[in-house]
């Protein structure tokens, strides 16, 4: 095959998982990364059937199973115990599961496997401009000039700088709710569902089984906790203090109420913001977007990480199919494209629902849910859509065709 020099910029997910593949198949690959010591953001994810496929080519899915938790259920609830959402896996495929990590985790499988591969590590390089002239070069922060490049990807995340300088981006506006994030061992028996109680769409608290880090004793498992906000109403939720959210969630939500319990002060919940990033094309010349910096949602659908695998897969099997660069961007783009634009667009439509001030969706919302979601067909296609292989109704990501290598 042909080799290339590629650059990669972010240490994310999306970066590492690209690194491995490509530096697999031959092609010579450096990656970049702002922070002094790569890290992992947030608390916990999901790893749905899309996503387990790639970190078995990867050779990382075994150790993720030994940690993780198998989850194969979603059960949402209104506060006043009505079952707004009960999808499980097994109405798409007996037997699939989603997979409940923490960030760290996945994270630290990735980046061992990226040091043991001896892929090389700028840290400490904060990318500011990619020069198309003549040659691809990075320059970062400091002025310091990288490359030539055959290639670069850009995987630095949603809030990515370099999307509005280089890319044909469409929006990327911040949803107005977020979340607060943080990890508890579990209490009581143990789960194997992803549990979400609603009051309307404008609060919503759950706790997603993770597991635990290969640091914790065996026998551990973990919870993510999560409970959504608006962002302008992060601070005053500070302000007022743990004391006076745990009185409020002692009548909304008891059995989540106990995971507050010992915690010192507000600082021990993570901000999380979201994008909705939508580019008309992920490809600037020989740059190419991946994974949240170009197609960043909410986390309705517990998809970022998997979308973001997938990609990874998908360029290098291109990569692998054809020697000429230009040829394999356009390969890609057109391998991505229905999968991404449907999780797009389903997760817009599916937020407001769900993280929204639009209180008269929330009894909309039970009832249409709650009532044709008993029916076969939609609760097959519910399966589908969790499980991240859903094109639309009734058609499929080929799972086959990405475990093979040919990506779908």
């Amino acid at each position: 095959m042909h080799r290339h020099t590629i650059a990669i910029v972010g240490c994310g997910v999306a970066g590492q998982a690209a690194a491995l593949f490509l530096h697999r198949a031959g092609h010579r690959v450096e990656l970049f990364e702002r922070f002094e010591t790569p890290r992992p953001i947030g608390a916990g994810l999901l790893i749905q059937p899309t996503g387990q496929v790639v970190l078995e080519r990867l050779g990382l899915l075994e150790a993720a199973l030994a940690y993780g938790v198998k989850v194969t259920r979603m059960l949402g609830h209104s506060r006043k115990g009505r079952i707004v959402l009960d999808v499980s896996y097994k109405y798409y495929r007996p037997g699939s599961f989603g997979l409940g990590l923490q960030r760290g985790l996945l994270f630290g499988l990735l980046h061992d496997a990226v040091v043991r591969d001896g892929i090389a590590i700028s840290t400490a390089s904060e990318i500011a401009e990619i020069r198309t002239a003549s040659a691809l070069r990075l320059i970062d922060a400091q002025g310091r000039r990288h490359g030539p490049f055959d290639l670069v990807l850009v995987a630095d995340g949603a809030e990515s700088a370099l999307r509005a300088k280089h890319g044909a981006v469409v929006r990327a506006p911040r949803y107005p709710y977020g979340a607060l994030w943080t990890v508890r061992d579990e209490r009581g028996a143990a789960s194997d569902m992803l549990r979400q109680v609603y009051d309307g769409p404008m609060r919503m608290a759950g706790l997603l089984p993770i597991g635990r880090l290969p640091s914790h004793p065996p026998g551990t498992r973990q919870v993510a906790v999560f409970w959504s906000l608006r962002n302008d109403r992060v601070e005053a939720w500070r302000a007022a203090g743990l004391a006076a959210w745990r009185r409020e969630l002692a009548d909304y939500w008891p059995d989540y109420a106990a995971y507050v319990d010992g915690l010192e002060d507000c600082e021990a919940f993570m901000r999380a913001k979201y994008r909705d990033v939508v580019m008309r094309t992920p490809v600037a010349s020989r740059i190419l977007f991946i994974g949240d910096a170009a197609h960043g949602t909410s986390p309705q659908l517990g998809q970022g990480a998997n979308l973001a695998l997938v990609d990874a897969a998908t360029l290098a099997d291109a990569l692998a199919e054809t020697r000429d660069v230009d040829a394999a961007l356009a390969l890609y783009v057109e391998r991505r494209r229905r999968h991404l634009r449907f999780y797009q667009w389903a997760s817009r439509r599916l937020t407001p629902l769900f993280q929204s001030d639009r209180a008269w969706l929330g009894p909309l919302r039970d009832f249409a849910m709650g009532t044709f979601g008993r029916f076969p067909i939609a609760r097959n296609e519910a399966a589908a859509l969790m499980a991240g292989v859903s094109l639309g109704p009734f058609r499929r990501f080929d799972l086959e065709k990405l475990r093979n290598g040919h990506s779908a």
